[in-house]
């Protein structure tokens, strides 16, 4: 799995450190890469490993965009931007639609590629 925007690691592991409870089975994973940007987005890399660390990150490494920073254990992986706040509290509001917490990554990538 490659970094889609560089920043510096805020976060690795297993997100029940952060008291994140819905973190497994069904919520972020075991395993949770959190970046954040020069910019103010944090992008949270989540979903991808279940059943225990794959990260070759550490927290306060940079990445670059591209840059392989796990290695994929699951069929898929769920991408989020937050729109300029704590990743922490972005993953508590998920559910609220009017919460303006997320970015679409979507935008977020082609704004990037353009």
């Amino acid at each position: 799995m490659r970094a889609v925007h560089g920043g510096k690691v805020i976060f690795v592991g297993d997100p029940m450190k952060k008291g994140i409870t819905d973190s497994y089975p069904y919520g972020l994973g075991k395993d949770v890469i959190v970046t954040k940007a020069d910019d103010g987005y944090e992008v949270i890399y989540q979903e991808f490993a279940m059943s225990g660390p794959t990260h070759k990150v550490a927290v306060n490494d940079t990445v670059k965009t591209g840059q392989v920073i796990a290695t994929q254990q699951t069929g898929h992986l769920h991408l989020g931007v937050t729109n300029k706040k704590s990743w922490v509290t972005a993953q508590s509001d998920w559910q609220n639609p009017s919460g303006h917490s997320w970015f679409d990554p979507l935008k977020f990538i082609e704004k990037k590629a353009s």
